[in-house]
């Protein structure tokens, strides 16, 4: 009966995270709904890794921008010629396209991606998009991001990840569509720092005075620290994805996860143990029902712990993976969710066992509350 208590718990704990994704899709939809055209629009891209800005990020983004009203930004540090090399070879390729670079040196103390981000969005009007190295953006995910939150409904507009239709690695493919598949879910548990941060629009007036706060240049990215900033009601996930390749291996979507699982886990503690709870919650029901049946009043409990994990993963499926990556993949993803889950639950605590992680070459320590502080090897 004990056994059938704890998964009844999970269980619960569970539908409560589903219905929150649920909810969360219906807002999504409602902001793309909203959307109108965005007037201006920067994109920000800011050296973080010593392969420096990719060249294909940065024609990614221009692209987006040709003959549309976004303006590219590019930051780096004096050092970084290969992001320096990079600009000049889309500037020669595409010289009509509005990209300018924002060169300057970041404090040692300060995460180097999240200071140039902030140099490279200051002074801007309109919407900012952020956009993570390993992100190859069109013009198609850009704008329903950016004109998301031209209402003034929300502040903030996050997006699914999802593998590029250029990526080949069968490794990068399924980090990107792991990454989709838990942002939903992050979303639901978190909030606005919730979603895997690969693009993400927000106002430049929110931006520039989140940069403001003195913890938001040791957040691992900017616009983390723009979500912290905001309550809950003005950040939206849409249901809308942005494709992920894994050519720097500094800059996978497997590594962009297993940093922001890290992250999480020191924002909010608690909130990630619900998170382990919602992948723990179907396997284990499957197990303890194999295990021990349907006899009895402890079966009866398993038999409904077992639909409701059952149901709850079918709500999600129907919505955000349906929307996000089609129906027959989301049929597929439902029919293997325990196993899925169980995987998911693995990454998740691989991610969080370690307080160090590498960001832009560089050593750092997770401290509670989602602060990096410079490390040592040795710590």
């Amino acid at each position: 009966m004990v056994l059938a208590v704890i998964v009844a718990v999970l269980t619960c704990v569970s539908v409560g995270v589903s219905l929150l994704a649920t909810v969360e899709f219906a807002r999504g939809l409602r902001a793309l709904r909203r959307g109108s055209p965005p007037e201006p629009v920067r994109a920000v891209l800011s050296s973080d890794s010593g392969a420096g800005v990719p060249a294909a990020l940065i024609r990614s983004a221009a692209v987006s921008a040709h003959g549309a009203p976004v303006s590219v930004r590019v930051a780096r540090t004096p050092r970084d010629v290969a992001t320096q090399v990079a600009v000049s070879q889309v500037r020669a390729a595409m010289p009509d396209a509005d990209l300018s670079e924002v060169v300057a040196a970041p404090p040692p103390r300060h995460v180097a991606g999240t200071w140039l981000a902030a140099a490279a969005a200051s002074e801007a009007e309109g919407i900012i998009v952020f956009l993570d190295h390993c992100a190859r953006p069109s013009s198609r995910e850009v704008g329903p991001a950016a004109s998301s939150l031209r209402d003034g409904a929300v502040d903030l507009a996050a997006v699914c990840p999802h593998p590029s239709p250029a990526e080949r690695s069968p490794g990068a493919v399924a980090g990107a569509r792991l990454a989709g598949e838990m942002t939903p879910l992050l979303a639901a548990v978190f909030g606005g720092p919730g979603p895997v941060p690969v693009l993400v629009a927000a106002r430049g007036s929110v931006v520039e005075a989140a940069a403001l706060d003195p913890l938001a240049l040791n957040r691992p990215c900017l616009a983390t620290a723009v979500a912290l900033s905001l309550p809950r009601s003005r950040s939206v996930l849409l249901p809308r994805t942005v494709g992920c390749v894994g050519a720097d291996p500094a800059a996978t979507p497997r590594v962009l996860l297993a940093r922001h699982l890290l992250f999480l886990s020191r924002l909010a503690p608690a909130r990630t143990t619900a998170l382990a709870a919602h992948f723990a919650a179907w396997p284990m029901a499957l197990a303890a029902a194999l295990a021990q049946g349907f006899a009895g009043g402890a079966g009866l409990v398993l038999a409904a712990a077992l639909a409701c994990a059952v149901a709850s993963r079918l709500l999600v499926a129907a919505t955000w993976s349906a929307t996000v990556q089609g129906p027959w993949r989301a049929m597929i993803g439902f029919v293997i969710s325990p196993i899925r889950d169980l995987a998911s639950l693995g990454v998740l605590a691989h991610s969080i066992r370690s307080r160090r992680v590498r960001v832009g070459g560089a050593l750092f320590a997770m401290r509670r509350g989602g602060i990096l502080s410079p490390a040592s090897e040795g710590e």
